[in-house]
């Protein structure tokens, strides 16, 4: 094993991801690397609720989970200080500016 295979040995990983597919293959590919996946949560409500009373190292985060924005996700994850990436087809330009 080279020195980068398990850089996210032990990681807490949120994934909030509606597509199937999408999910899974990120899920694998971060299980790979030694990432503990929290999810995946398709759902807003239930990636909510879970972002909301639980601890993650980082979260990925899709923008649009079945035509509801994932923003109030992000919002809750920066007001307890946990780093995040979105994970999306859209361009940046609709990330809203905070």
């Amino acid at each position: 094993m080279s020195d980068c295979d398990n850089k996210l040995n032990g990681c807490r990983i949120l994934i909030v991801e509606d597509e199937y597919f999408l999910a899974n293959d990120l899920e694998v590919a971060l299980k790979s690397h030694g990432a503990s996946i929290i999810g995946p949560f398709g759902d807003f409500d239930a990636a909510y609720r879970r972002a909301a009373r639980d601890h993650f190292d980082v979260a990925i985060i899709d923008i649009n989970l079945h035509n509801k924005a994932a923003y109030p996700i992000a919002d809750e994850l920066i007001r307890q200080g946990v780093p995040f990436v979105f994970y999306t087809g859209y361009g940046g330009e609709i990330i809203p500016e905070r």
